[in-house]
């Protein structure tokens, strides 16, 4: 008998909210929809709301409202709540450029949203389609240290993303990136309490593959992340699925020897190890050894701060 997967309904363009007006939807997800929308003081935002697929929470004759079908789907949908406000107040306090803001957090329909800044620019899959794979070495190097600075700043603030892909990298105009789609970000803690994380086959490393002989979770789960990513630049595409990858299968630097910068090739193989104890240990050493690859590590790397954000405003009610 086929498993009927849940599918629910979006908010439409025109669809009032608390200080917000929907324009469009931007993408879905595993825990919910990005909308554009508009704010009642005329700027514009990116609008994220909970909305978790696994979930059936939303028809058409729901008029908007989010309630789950049954009392076990319903216990489920407002422990992830819980949890989406407590991450929601952490990520709003983080001011770094290179991650997200958190604009405005509130709850409407049974659910919860929270507003983000709509970006100037493209992920990093666009891009690198645009580029049919020949993104400048000396580009990828840069690409990578801001986003391991971001996913640094995530780990500091006691968080792990749990999923990095080039889809979730955004290149602004100015070169600069910025890491996106929290939503299934979890706290280092609790990211056992609403079920799998949301996982993106090739990017996920072993340990989120429930074959492997750990399910544990911890910053390294995130550097695979970023180096499977950094693979995507060069090759097009996701690596293998790391379940179907064996430790014995010949490096990625000596497949592809000769043809790129050696020192690149090799951080991918070590960010992307199968055993977690020979796996680069954290996103800074990821960082450090990118800034260390001999003529590519001329470049001034600073923190950037947000100084001139709407005031955030965390309302739960």
């Amino acid at each position: 008998m086929a498993i009927i997967k849940p599918k629910n309904v979006f908010l439409p363009p025109g669809f009032k909210l608390p200080r917000y007006t929907i324009e469009k939807r931007l993408s879905a997800g595993g825990f919910g929809a990005i909308y554009v929308a508009k704010h009642d003081n005329g700027y514009t935002v990116a609008l994220k709301e909970f909305l978790p697929s696994a979930l059936d929470c939303r028809n058409e004759s729901d008029k908007g409202f989010v309630h789950c079908k049954d009392e076990e789907s319903q216990n489920k949908f407002l422990k992830g709540l819980d949890i989406f406000f407590k991450e929601a107040d952490t990520v709003a306090k983080i001011r770094d450029d290179r991650v997200v803001a958190i604009l405005d957090v509130f709850t409407a329909n049974g659910t919860a949203y929270f507003a983000m800044p709509l970006e100037q620019g493209e992920t990093l899959q666009r891009l690198i389609k645009r580029n049919q794979n020949h993104i400048p070495e000396r580009r990828i190097q840069q690409i990578f240290i801001d986003a391991a600075s971001g996913i640094e700043v995530l780990h500091a603030h006691g968080l792990l993303h749990l999923d990095i892909k080039p889809g979730n990298l955004w290149v602004r105009p100015d070169g600069s990136v910025v890491v996106l789609d929290l939503g299934a970000s979890r706290e280092q803690d609790n990211y056992h309490l609403f079920g799998p994380p949301a996982r993106t086959p090739g990017y996920a490393a072993p340990e989120q593959h429930k074959s492997y002989k750990t399910t544990k979770l911890t910053i390294q789960t995130d550097v695979y992340g970023l180096a499977s990513s950094m693979y995507c630049c060069f090759e097009g595409k996701a690596p293998k699925v790391a379940s179907e990858r064996k430790e014995s299968d010949l490096p990625y630097h000596k497949l592809r020897m000769g043809q790129a910068n050696d020192f690149l090739l090799k951080l991918i193989d070590d960010g992307m190890e199968l055993n977690i104890n020979k796996r680069i240990k954290t996103a800074e050493e990821f960082k450090e050894r990118l800034l260390k690859i001999p003529r590519l590590s001329e470049v001034n790397v600073t923190k950037k701060v947000i100084g001139n954000a709407p005031e955030i405003k965390i309302e739960k009610n």
